[in-house]
Formats: structure tokens, sequence, C-alpha cells
């Protein structure tokens, strides 16, 4: 799966907060932002809890491709709930429909 790679972070902007990624090798004083989370309806702490929510989500995406392996060299199979559940949010991620 392709996404912007590099360490997510969250920028406490003060209208809304983003999630960006700071610097790269070549360019130690670039900024990418992956988002801004709108606050719409909802108060700033909830759209900051969905910025730091996205942020951790390229972490996340790796650690259940890695307990996915674990659990089927342990002799889970695909029909058990976990990797059920694991199978559906990777799908999700990925952008891919079941």
């Amino acid at each position: 799966m392709s996404y912007t790679k590099g360490k997510w972070e969250v920028f406490e902007g003060v209208a809304a907060p983003a999630v960006i990624i700071k610097g790269e090798p070549n360019r130690p004083n670039r900024i990418v932002t992956i988002c801004r989370l709108e606050r719409g309806s909802e108060d700033y702490s909830e759209a900051l809890a969905n910025a730091h929510l996205t942020a951790a989500a390229p972490e996340m995406y790796v650690a259940l491709i890695m307990a996915q392996e674990i659990l089927r060299k342990e002799g889970y199979q695909d029909e058990q709930p976990i990797l059920t559940d694991i199978s559906r949010a990777l799908a999700k991620a990925e952008g891919v429909k079941l």
C-alpha cells in the first residue's frame, strides 16, 4: 500500500488541528500536510482527538499486519473473530470493500 511516509504528527492550530509530516532527509524544513480536521459541529477537543487517531494510523496499520502474521503462525484461522476483525480493518485502510 502506498501512503505518505514519515512520522505523522499533530499540529495544534488555532482554528483546527492538522496532521503533518515535518522534514525529510534532504529537506528538513519542509512540512507536508496530511489533513486538516475541520471542527464542524464538534468542539476543538474532539477534532484534536480525531487528529491524534489519524496521526497514529500508519503505525497501527503496520502493527495490524504484524499481529495478523503472528496469529496465523500461531495457528489461528482466518474465520476466527480476531483475524476477521484485523482483515476488515486492513481492507478498510487499503480501500478494499469486503
